[in-house]
C-alpha cells in the first residue's frame, strides 16, 4: 500500500484569525496555483473561473455529462476535490452558492474559500513549508493552525496558537474523528491551550479505504478540520505496463471506486485514464504521447506489424489493407473508417414495361415476366446508418502511470 502524497487540510478559520497580511499565504497560494497547473495542465485562475459559471447541480451531475471539455475537466478537479464526504448536501450546496456570490461579485476568491477549495492540491512540502514560514514571519497574528504527520495507519495531529500575547489560555471543545480512533497524546476535548503552545494526539485509521476526517472546536474560534486521503491501495493492476489498454463494463466514477483512484486525475499519481483523447501532459505516459487516444464509439484493430525482428509474415487474408494519406502503413492510434468490400451483384431481368392501368412507372424484373416485383430502399428492419458487427458496448482505459 502506498499513502497518497496530496494534502488535504481543511481551514475553517475567519479571516481575522487568518489575515491576509502573512506573506507566507500568498506563498502557498502560488505554489498551490503551480501544482494545480501540473497535475491538471490548466491554468487555475481559469479553472475557478469555470467553476463558478456552473451551479452546484451541474457539478454533482458532471460525470454522467455528455459534453465534457478540458476547461470544465479542471473545474470539477475543484469542485471533486473541495467538497469531501463529510459535508452533507445542504452543507456543500450552501458553501458553493456563498463562495460563487463573492466570486462573482469580487471577481476574486477569499483567503479562506481559496484555501477551501485547493485543500487536496498543495502538496504535503508546500503545506509544510507554509508552516515553517508562519512559525518565523507571522507568528504575531492571531491564528490556530492544525496539521498532521502519518506514519502507517498511524496519524498525529497536532494544533498550534499563534496568539497577539503570551499571556493566553483558551479551551478546546469537542473534537470529532470520522473513520479514526484516539490513541494517546494531549490534544484532548475540554483541554486548554496555551498561546504559542501546541497540543499533539495520535489516532489509528480504522477503514484505509476511506478519507480519515478530525474535527476540532476551540473556542472563540471556527472549527478546524484536517481530512487525510484513503491509502491508495495496489490492485492486481499493478503489474500492467503503461499504454495498456483495457475494457470495462464500469463507468468512469465506478471504475475509479473499485480501483482505488480518484475521479479527478492526478497525473503523476493515477494509475488509469479513459480513452477520450484528454492530455496527460505530466505522467508517465505522456513520456510518449501526451494525449491518449480517443476509442469513444470504435472498435480495435490490430496493426500488420509490431516492428519485432524476425517476425512471422501476417496472413493477407487478415491484413489491414489500408495506407495512410501518404501511402505507409497504417500507424498506431490512426483512425479508419467504416466501409463495405467493393463487390458485384449480378442478376437475370425479363425485362422492363409500364403498366398504363396502374400508372406509369412501375419496373418489373425477373427472369420472366410473371416473377415478382422488386422495389429499392432500406434493407428491411437491419438497416440503420452504418455497416457493423454484432457488438457489446464497453469502456476503454489506459495505463498511464506504473
Amino acid at each position: 500500500m502506498k499513502q497518497l502524497i496530496l494534502i488535504s487540510v481543511l481551514f475553517l478559520t475567519s479571516l481575522e484569525t487568518f489575515s491576509q497580511d502573512c506573506p507566507c499565504n500568498k506563498a502557498l497560494e502560488t505554489n498551490t496555483q503551480n501544482e494545480f497547473t501540473t497535475q491538471t495542465g490548466r491554468d487555475f485562475k481559469q479553472a475557478t473561473t469555470t467553476f463558478f459559471s456552473q451551479d452546484y447541480t451541474f457539478w454533482e451531475n458532471y460525470s454522467s455529462y455528455q459534453n465534457k471539455t478540458t476547461d470544465l475537466d479542471a473545474g470539477f478537479s475543484i469542485f471533486s476535490s473541495s467538497f469531501s464526504d463529510n459535508m452533507t448536501k445542504e452543507e456543500k450546496k450552501a458553501k458553493f452558492e456563498n463562495m460563487k456570490s463573492t466570486f462573482q461579485a469580487t471577481n476574486n476568491i477569499s483567503q479562506n474559500d481559496y484555501l477551501f477549495i485547493s485543500q487536496k492540491i498543495a502538496s504535503e512540502t508546500v503545506y509544510n513549508t507554509w508552516i515553517k514560514c508562519v512559525e518565523v514571519q507571522c507568528s504575531n497574528q492571531d491564528r490556530m493552525v492544525i496539521s498532521y504527520t502519518i506514519s502507517g495507519d498511524m496519524i498525529n495531529v497536532t494544533l498550534k496558537w499563534y496568539a497577539k500575547t503570551n499571556q493566553r489560555y483558551t479551551k478546546i471543545g469537542t473534537i470529532q474523528p470520522l473513520n479514526a480512533e484516539y490513541q494517546s497524546g494531549d490534544l484532548c476535548q475540554y483541554y486548554n491551550i496555551k498561546s504559542q503552545n501546541a497540543l499533539t494526539s495520535t489516532y489509528k485509521r480504522i477503514n484505509a479505504n476511506q478519507d480519515v476526517v478530525i474535527t476540532v472546536n476551540v473556542k472563540d474560534y471556527d472549527a478546524l478540520q484536517v481530512v487525510i486521503p484513503r491509502v491508495e491501495v495496489e490492485n492486481n493492476s499493478s503489474g500492467m505496463p503503461v499504454g495498456t489498454i483495457v475494457t470495462s463494463v464500469l463507468d468512469y466514477p465506478t471504475f475509479c471506486k473499485l480501483n482505488n483512484q480518484s475521479e479527478v486525475l492526478n497525473l503523476k499519481k493515477s494509475k488509469w485514464a479513459p480513452c477520450d483523447g484528454r492530455s496527460v501532459a505530466g505522467s508517465d505516459y505522456a513520456n510518449y504521447d501526451a494525449v491518449v487516444p480517443d476509442l469513444r464509439g470504435v472498435f480495435l484493430r490490430g496493426l500488420n506489424d509490431f516492428k519485432v525482428p524476425l517476425a512471422p509474415s501476417i496472413n493477407p487474408q487478415q491484413a489491414d489493407p489500408d495506407p495512410d494519406v501518404k501511402g505507409n502503413p497504417r500507424k498506431e492510434k490512426s483512425f479508419q473508417n467504416d466501409a463495405i468490400q467493393t463487390h458485384t451483384h449480378n442478376f437475370n431481368t425479363g425485362g422492363w414495361y409500364n403498366n398504363g392501368n396502374k400508372g406509369s412507372g412501375i419496373g418489373y424484373v425477373g427472369v420472366n415476366w410473371d416473377q415478382g416485383r422488386t422495389t429499392t430502399g432500406p434493407t428491411g428492419n437491419v438497416s440503420e446508418k452504418e455497416t457493423r458487427p454484432k457488438n457489446v458496448a464497453v469502456y476503454y482505459y489506459i495505463r498511464i502511470n506504473k
